[in-house]
């Protein structure tokens, strides 16, 4: 995992750019709702400015923004948003070349569209080449019937960003809950060797619990008559003097360079090891885990090797001297030629360890604290698909000979 980043969100004008290029800022975020009618012109104008300054463009869909649309009442309808979508397929392939990233248009909470559709906006990205510096967005609630679209999702893409947006009504969830969710999302990102942007957040206290790789703010603008200064490890928003005005050059620059300062900072104490708290929930879940293996090695005694086990003559010989030396079951996997009967009890045993791991994370929330947990789940599904191929490459070669005894 890197170091956590700020993507500065700025308006479409010289002014704002230059005073974030003169500030030292490389990293730059346009919301597409907000700029889709300036010409196209001015757009690659400002765009080719930052890439020639050294800096890094992410495009934001403006899905919020029209979440916010429909808040407290009815959503246009499909068309509005197709529309929309199109006018955003045709603005990316004229700019494509300048960005890092960009949003998809994740507004699966909407009724009128839902995540069917987002996903049919997806597969057009990819046709027209615009895939590889898509984000996708996660908006789903972290539950049994999306834990694994979301354990697939990480495997697919480079970089992906968390939400807070659920509902139409419920464009930002800070709660306990919400957030523990978010923890529960990145930790799963960060095994897998991906990234995650983490939208919408500035807030430290939930920075240093959640350990996102990178966030957007637009805090830094003194618009709404505030600014911020860094001081002591933290970011204080605070009133602008009597005799500055809302948007004050100075004090844009002012609060410009304490998220500057908050990022080096973050950088070097928000990313730390795993809580005591961590390691004691994962010695937990790794216990439980052994306990289902002793039980199932006690099965397998039972039955392999011993007098009532009906498949033991068919093993080769090498199989049953190690069966004999009492092996462990990752060392016969090295044996060749093992008959697809054992690989397939192998192929069930995984898939009854990783009953039990499901089982124990969603009947035991606390564990989804625990990094470790994550790391042993995705190693046995690993395991298990290497399984998977190896039974149907045995069925194959037993078949074989079969046919092959057909025409002795």
């Amino acid at each position: 995992m890197g170091k956590m980043e700020i993507w500065f969100v700025v308006s479409l004008t010289d002014k704002y750019v230059d005073l974030l290029l003169e500030c030292g800022v490389r990293r730059f975020l346009f919301n597409f709702y907000y700029i889709r009618h300036n010409k196209i012109e001015d757009v690659v104008r400002i765009f080719k400015k930052i890439i020639d300054s050294g800096g890094q463009i992410f495009l934001d869909s403006g899905g919020l923004q029209l979440l916010n649309e429909c808040k407290g009442k009815t959503p246009y309808n499909l068309e509005y948003y197709e529309k929309y979508f199109a006018e955003y397929v045709e603005f990316l392939l004229e700019v494509y070349q300048y960005l890092t990233w960009f949003a998809e248009l994740d507004i699966d909470a909407i009724k009128t569209v839902g995540y069917a559709k987002v996903k049919e906006w997806r597969t057009i990205l990819k046709n027209n080449n615009l895939d590889d510096k898509c984000v996708w967005v996660w908006h789903q609630s972290f539950d049994n019937d999306k834990f694994d679209e979301w354990m697939q999702t990480c495997r697919e893409r480079k970089f992906l960003a968390i939400g807070f947006a659920e509902t139409e009504d419920q464009q930002r969830a800070t709660t306990d809950e919400a957030i523990e969710k978010e923890i529960e999302l990145v930790k799963i990102v960060h095994i897998i060797g991906r990234k995650v942007h983490l939208l919408g957040v500035g807030n430290y206290d939930v920075l240093s619990q959640v350990k996102p790789d990178s966030i957007d703010t637009r805090n830094w603008m003194t618009d709404r008559g505030q600014y911020f200064i860094f001081e002591d490890g933290e970011l204080f928003r605070t009133d602008l003097p009597l005799d500055a005005k809302a948007g004050d050059e100075e004090y844009d620059k002012r609060s410009a360079m304490a998220f500057l300062e908050y990022e080096k900072y973050v950088q070097s104490s928000v990313f730390e090891e795993k809580s005591e708290d961590e390691e004691k929930l994962a010695k937990q879940m790794v216990k439980e885990i052994e306990i289902g293996q002793k039980e199932l090695d006690r099965r397998r005694k039972i039955g392999i090797g011993q007098k009532n086990n009906k498949n033991a003559e068919k093993y080769p010989p090498e199989l049953k001297k190690a069966i004999a030396e009492g092996k462990r079951l990752s060392n016969l996997s090295e044996i060749e030629n093992t008959p697809a009967e054992y690989i397939k009890y192998r192929r069930e045993r995984m898939e009854n360890i990783l009953d039990v791991i499901d089982k124990l994370l969603f009947t035991s929330p606390s564990l989804h604290k625990s990094l470790k947990v994550f790391e042993i789940k995705l190693r046995f599904e690993e395991k298990l698909a290497k399984l998977r191929m190896q039974e149907e490459e045995a069925k194959k070669k037993d078949l074989l000979k079969k046919l092959s005894r057909l025409f002795e």
